[in-house]
């Protein structure tokens, strides 16, 4: 008999999935386990594997199309068996369906808001879906490039593994800034068409901005329309509840992180190969000073407040895709090291795309810094049903007098913590963002 393939649900809050392209072609062999075709969430794309061995013998759904979770995409069975003419009944109730509807007011925010983002300028091509294979997918996911700016020589235009390979070699051998080349990564910017301003002809960041201008000179009519990927469709829709529903307020201070930049350096070396960044710290200190001050790790449940017993840390990444936030789970519980590698775990796969509906889930408070990208201070938008996120600016130098009235340089970071007011008054939201700041200027966590 033959046997249906239907678009999973992966998560409790997915309500249709999107066919990005079929692997298999109808009459083709398939293997039990064998991926026969990648289909995307409003979180991540994933392979979906077959659950029967046979031939598949019908493709229902195709590729770009939106299909809703349990419905048939496609029959596979033995070859020339018929397939029912309509496909079976889905085995979720009305009622089902109704508690599916309510379960998605509660799902998990896939992505930060655009301010709390790295205000980058995409010099990407404009949203062309490039023939390629599974392979040549998977490569330009883990080197950081993008399968449209490669040269197809695969059959009728598509884009192989090796194209993808050639472009990734020729990409790494371009000389550029460590914050251009991230910038190029996070746009999908080809770095071997920019021309460099730097020494040697190294591509800086500006000289990303520079190309922008110069497309837009040469023809100051033409306006790209992009259409919005489910992320970033997601993305909007978390941003217009969060201003629909939370009366937000911001507190701004400065924590002193001379100390703690001056000996992270032998941290490392003691934690060797393990490398801690700013981030990590910031993540201890919030999480140990959460314990302190559990109404910021709280979430409104209709009209009571309910606190929460885990700790979970959202951490917004930049990736080609889009902005996520993908949660460290019980932070309170993990070391320095440990909070070090399992933050870059999730950095690298939200990067390539490798991350799964489990690490989006259950976040109770998140963190963004963009203090890498040099912005000083920002002020941040809280993800429902959080209430409440953390800001992290760049390290700043600043002169300030010390001991016998000498002048001295200091590392000042800038916090900005954002809180929906309706939960958390001010005296409470200063206590804990003085916690925080005395955790990272003391090294205490």
């Amino acid at each position: 008999m033959a046997e249906a393939v239907i678009m999973p649900k992966a998560g409790m809050a997915m309500e249709e999935g999107t066919i990005i392209q079929w692997f298999k072609s109808e009459g083709d062999p398939i293997e039990k386990g064998e991926a026969i075709a990648e289909i995307e969430t409003d979180k991540l794309a994933m392979d979906l594997e077959a659950d029967f061995s046979g031939v598949l013998l019908k493709i229902v759904r195709n590729e770009g199309e939106v299909v809703p979770v349990i419905e048939t995409i496609a029959w596979i069975g033995e070859p020339g068996e018929e397939i029912p003419e309509s496909a079976p009944a889905a085995p979720a109730s009305q009622a089902a369906s109704e508690e599916l509807v309510a379960q998605t007011s509660e799902e998990v925010v896939p992505s930060t808001p655009t301010s709390a983002a790295a205000d980058v300028s995409s010099l990407a091509s404009p949203g062309d879906k490039i023939p390629s294979t599974p392979a040549a997918k998977r490569v330009a996911r883990e080197s950081g490039v993008r399968t449209s700016h490669a040269q197809a020589t695969g059959p009728r235009g598509v884009v192989t593994r090796q194209d993808v390979e050639r472009l990734a070699q020729a990409t790494a051998s371009v000389s550029a800034t460590p914050l251009a080349r991230k910038a190029a990564q996070i746009d999908g910017v080809d770095l071997t068409r920019i021309s460099g301003s730097g020494h040697g002809g190294k591509v800086r960041r500006v000289d990303l901005s520079a190309a922008r201008t110069v497309r837009r000179t040469q023809s100051p009519l033409t306006r790209e329309l992009r259409k919005m990927g489910r992320v970033q469709k997601i993305m909007a829709k978390r941003m217009s509840e969060s201003h629909a529903t939370i009366p937000p307020s911001t507190l701004h201070t400065h924590a002193d992180v001379t100390e703690l930049l001056a000996i992270r350096g032998e941290i490392n070396e003691q934690l060797a190969p393990v490398k801690t960044t700013v981030t990590d710290y910031v993540i201890r200190a919030v999480a140990c000073a959460l314990h302190e001050h559990p109404i910021l790790n709280t979430q409104i449940n209709g009209d009571a407040v309910q606190f929460l017993d885990q700790v979970n840390i959202g951490l917004a990444v930049a990736s080609p895709d889009g902005l996520l936030v993908p949660v460290l789970k019980n932070a309170d519980r993990l070391s320095l090291e440990q909070t070090a590698i399992g933050r870059g775990d999730l950095v690298n796969r939200a990067r390539g795309g490798h991350l799964s509906p489990d690490d989006f889930a259950e976040g109770t408070f998140t963190v963004t810094n963009l203090g890498m990208y040099g912005i000083e201070t920002f002020t941040p938008v809280i993800l429902p049903p959080q209430t409440a996120i953390l800001g992290v600016g760049a390290a700043v130098e600043q002169i300030a007098l010390g001991e016998g009235g000498s002048h001295v340089v200091r590392r000042r970071m800038a916090l900005s913590l954002t809180i929906d007011h309706r939960v958390i008054d001010g005296g409470q939201a200063a206590l804990f963002l003085a916690d925080v700041r005395e955790r990272l200027e003391t090294i205490q966590f």
